[in-house]
């Protein structure tokens, strides 16, 4: 009944091929890695089969680095998006938990006997309750995390290559595990280190994730406020100028009496425009109606503009938004920061930034600019920033609008990039 003992163990290739394809950040599509990983994992892992066949249990657990990491290392470097600790990491993380629960399986088998059915079966269901496990619960955190965590990656990378030869010399070198029962304690200790060892990394990793989202929104939140204050700043001036104008109103219009009065009429035209002049100097442009828009808008615009950036605005909000206020001007905050960024790098005539905003038949705004180089995409056409200290702010923009379920669209064309968002 060795049959059951070698598909249980082609089973547990195949499902390894299943967790890399799900665990694996590729900078390709999502077809274009699925056929390549097809086209080159799955014949390897049917050789990888072919010499457990030949060489059994034992002699293949020598072999499997030089027959199935290695190789599998070298043809997923090149869909890799990130050549570093994480690719590494992936790979080491996948192959220790799939060689554990072949191990784990072969040692209840020696308890159990049944002629490998138990073994079978028991690898089977294993496998699949992980499956599960890793597309419901870890995938998506996990590539996230990929994405936007770049420190640390090496101690962990490390931690698991120390882990997979661990567990290579202890289960099949010099003899088989399953010949010295006696040392099961050792193994048992290590079958749970290991997992132990693993969900403290996610966990850290992903609480390094949290924190540097957190730095963001700090960030964001004192861009707000500080837009906020300079806003109200600008309408304590403008207030006090006005009460200033006030104040001299009745003295403005005795002069012009005594201007009509003497028929001095171009003396007074000249009047009349030097206080139409004052008058427009005090106003405060208003953007919207409401304040924290208004704020982050007149903010930016301002900045824009200091970096010699043309701003033009057709602007027509709605007087309530179906999304919170606070959160639609951090989306607004985000955009411009990013078309500010792209626009420094052009020359001074070049610096263009259009923001259009309607309210019927529903409201959506689109805020364009010049950008200079090349704009890469990923799968799900969102762009990709690879500077490590960036990127916050399409993330931001991307969580908005799923948490609103809100349209979204990133376009380039004609050198312009664009960014459409409608709720």
């Amino acid at each position: 009944m060795t049959i059951l003992r070698d598909t249980s163990t082609f089973a547990a290739l195949l499902f390894r091929l299943m967790y890399i394809l799900l665990l694996f950040d590729s900078r390709w599509t999502a077809g274009k890695t699925l056929i390549y990983t097809l086209c080159t994992l799955l014949p390897l892992t049917v050789i990888n089969e072919m010499i457990y066949i030949w060489q059994g249990p034992q002699r293949y657990m020598t072999l499997l680095l030089l027959t199935l990491t290695i190789p599998s290392l070298i043809i997923m470097i090149f869909p890799a998006k990130k050549r570093d600790g994480r690719f590494f990491f992936t790979i080491c993380l996948v192959d220790t938990v799939v060689i554990e629960i072949a191990d784990i399986t072969s040692i209840l088998e020696v308890f159990i006997p049944g002629d490998y059915i138990f073994m079978f079966l028991s690898r089977i269901v294993s496998y699949l309750i992980l499956t599960y496990i890793i597309y419901k619960r870890i995938r998506p955190t996990y590539l996230e995390i990929q994405k936007n965590v770049a420190k640390g990656w090496s101690i962990y990378a490390a931690t698991s290559m120390i882990f997979y030869i661990l567990m290579s010399l202890l289960t099949s070198y010099p003899p088989a595990m399953t010949a010295h029962i006696e040392y099961i304690s050792v193994m048992i200790l290590l079958f749970l280190l290991i997992p132990l060892t693993y969900c403290h990394s996610f966990i850290t990793l992903k609480n390094q994730l949290q924190m540097s989202e957190m730095r963001e929104r700090d960030v964001l939140l004192t861009v707000q406020v500080n837009s906020i204050t300079e806003r109200i700043e600008q309408y304590t001036a403008a207030d006090k100028l006005f009460r200033m104008e006030r104040h001299n109103y009745r003295h403005k219009m005795q002069t012009i009496a005594g201007l009509i009065e003497k028929e001095r009429f171009d003396d007074l035209h000249k009047l009349v425009i030097q206080y139409a002049d004052a008058t427009s100097e005090n106003t405060v442009k208003k953007y919207c109606e409401n304040a924290v828009i208004d704020a982050v808008l007149a903010s930016y615009i301002q900045t824009a503009e200091a970096k010699a950036i043309t701003v033009t605005t057709e602007l027509d909000f709605p007087e309530k938004f179906s999304a919170p206020e606070a959160e639609l001007a951090v989306v607004f905050a985000n955009a411009l920061e990013n078309a500010i960024h792209a626009c420094e790098s052009l020359s001074p005539n070049e610096r263009r930034i259009k923001i259009k905003v309607i309210k019927e038949p529903d409201f959506m705004f689109r805020i364009s600019n010049q950008y200079n180089g090349t704009i890469e995409f990923d799968r799900n056409g969102i762009p990709v920033n690879n500077n490590e200290d960036h990127g916050y702010g399409i993330r931001s923009i991307i969580a908005f609008c799923g948490k609103h379920d809100a349209y979204y669209k990133f376009n380039v064309s004609n050198n312009i990039f664009s960014l459409t968002i409608g709720l």
